[in-house]
């Protein structure tokens, strides 16, 4: 799974242009593809301290699907 700076900026709660910059000086790994930024899970994971469960993707109800950390919760 990989997600675009502005999914991973809301996930970390910070400005979109922070995550492409941490891209541009090579701090987190993304990929180009067709023109767009891709941060892989593990990436975003492991360098910005992020725990992702993709289970969320499947079990939880559409406000707490992708891209969305472990803490949602449903009422």
């Amino acid at each position: 799974m990989a997600y675009r700076p502005r999914e991973v900026a809301e996930m970390v709660g910070m400005p979109e242009s922070g995550i492409r910059n941490l891209i541009r000086r090579g701090t987190l790994r993304a990929v180009r593809l067709d023109g767009r930024w891709l941060i892989p899970a593990a990436a975003i994971e492991d360098k910005l301290g992020v725990q992702l469960d993709a289970s969320i993707a499947v079990d939880a109800p559409p406000s707490c699907r992708w891209p969305r950390v472990v803490e949602c919760r449903t009422a």
